[in-house]
């Protein structure tokens, strides 16, 4: 056993080197404190938030079980060995460990609205429902709490929460960031109960917060566009001797279109596993095409290993699988050369009134630093305006390629096109497509309650009640050549 000094010594050097961010030395000091003492808690914990930190979501669950079966009773070794397993879809064991850091801390919201966190996105809205409500108990100033309960909920205008939420917007104690949120989910509890006329009140002061946290410059966005048509404008690629045998479907479409219904749709199918949105495509098509750098037409051999990388990516990402879904939205960027590196791919394209799309997103909080252009009304009518540009763009070149659904013809009539969409993906015609809110699997986005219910048609033209407020919006639409 070493010297509990030198014990010591390699573990403040390995914590420091870990601050600096150097995770690789760290990693060294904490493995030659196990090398000698295997019995040391702290630096498998170490190890475990430097694999997490590096993406290696196997070792990180491995270390923290490892630090757990050493603390079985240190609150942040359960917290962190429970959302390991979380992160790598062990839900059913991550479950008890909530359970148990919830009874070692019963006056502490964290641990609640994990949980709560965790069998929403199981889809288990009751159950999920009763975790919220407690951890707010315990932190009734906690805005993102009430924003991420009530994506799946919606409350009775006597509900006993409203007036808490409404004491809370006032509250000195809230930063811009709990305000932001605070003010989505006041939003929407105004629309759900019929207050119409109060959303926006909550909804602009909640979207000026965050415009202001994360700025955005549509020049930004309009050189990425014009680079790109720039590189395929007139390109004709050369044969490629070697392609992927991969067959992912791309679903993509502006934010809040439908994307997360079609994919929901489509994995019900039993050759499909749902990948959700991997960020693969884009990153690689990118560097293939050397997007940093300027730009330039890639080489067929850039185009092949793009295909073979993408499928590599794929199966690091889902395992095994016969057929899956990339939901990615920003794969519309590069389409065509994704086409090519994937002969076996297909792409659907989500069609939804603008108005109500452009509403949706302005009415919906994203992760932090995404989707920045959101936060505008006028913006997301101008970003709508470009991502339609870049749509036509590419169905000019592989019409052949691209399947385009309309949201308010699938909610018109499921079956009928439900029947289109899964056939336009080569696939045989199976009921559970159409019974896809029966399907078990985990949802990630927005829209994780809305694709466990029956098709509704609740939600086309709800731009109409808004009218007047959206008119920025609207404006913007006409402009680009959207309406």
């Amino acid at each position: 056993m070493a010297p509990k000094q030198s014990v010591q010594a390699l573990f403040e050097k390995g914590s420091k080197l870990a601050r600096a961010g150097d995770l690789n030395a760290a990693a060294k000091q904490f493995r030659l404190i196990l090398k000698t003492n295997p019995k040391v808690a702290e630096a498998q914990f170490q190890l475990g938030q430097i694999a997490a930190r590096q993406g290696n979501g196997v070792e990180a669950t491995t270390r923290f079980a490892a630090a757990y079966k050493l603390r079985p009773s240190e609150p942040g070794v359960i917290a962190a060995y429970a959302g390991a397993l979380h992160q790598a879809g062990k839900d059913a064991a991550a479950l008890p460990l909530y359970d148990k850091l919830i009874a070692l801390r019963p006056h502490d919201a964290k641990p609640r609205a994990d949980k709560a966190f965790l069998l929403q996105r199981a889809g288990q809205f009751d159950a999920a429902e009763a975790e919220f409500r407690a951890a707010l108990a315990n932190d009734p100033n906690d805005g993102e709490l009430y924003r991420v309960f009530l994506a799946t909920k919606k409350l009775n205008a006597d509900d006993p929460l409203i007036p808490t939420m409404k004491t809370a917007w006032e509250s000195v104690k809230l930063n811009d960031r709990g305000r932001a949120n605070l003010g989505y989910a006041l939003a929407k509890v105004m629309e759900d109960t019929g207050q119409y006329d109060q959303v926006f009140r909550y909804l602009d002061p909640a979207n000026a917060l965050m415009a202001n946290a994360f700025p955005f410059q549509m020049s930004d966005r309009e050189a990425e566009i014009d680079t790109v048509c720039r590189l395929f404008e007139d390109w004709t690629p050369s044969e490629l001797e070697k392609t992927t045998s991969a067959q992912p479907i791309f679903i993509t479409g502006m934010p809040r279109s439908g994307t997360t219904l079609i994919e929901q749709i489509l994995a019900s199918h039993s050759r499909v596993t749902g990948g959700g949105e991997l960020a693969i495509a884009l990153k690689l098509a990118y560097q293939a095409i050397e997007f940093e750098n300027g730009g330039r037409g890639p080489t067929p051999k850039a185009i092949a290993d793009l295909g073979f990388a993408y499928e590599k990516e794929l199966r690091r990402k889902i395992g095994p699988h016969d057929i899956a879904t990339d939901k990615s939205i920003q794969s519309y960027m590069v389409m065509g050369l994704m086409q090519l590196a994937i002969p076996g791919a297909k792409f659907v394209i989500v069609k939804r009134d603008p108005r109500d799309v452009g509403l949706s997103i302005y009415k919906n909080y994203f992760t932090a630093g995404t989707h920045r252009y959101a936060t505008d009304l006028r913006v997301i009518g101008q970003y709508i305006a470009l991502y339609e540009r870049m749509i036509a763009f590419w169905k000019a070149r592989i019409p052949d390629a691209i399947y385009e659904v309309a949201y308010e013809d699938l909610i018109a009539n499921p079956e009928v096109e439900t029947r289109k969409l899964v056939a336009a993906c080569g696939l045989d015609w199976e009921e559970a497509c159409l019974n896809f809110h029966q399907t078990d699997r985990k949802v990630k986005t927005l829209s994780l309650h809305q694709v466990r219910q029956p098709i509704y048609a609740s939600s086309t033209n709800a731009w109409q009640r808004y009218e007047k407020e959206l008119a920025p919006l609207i404006e913007a639409l006409e402009e680009g050549g959207c309406l």
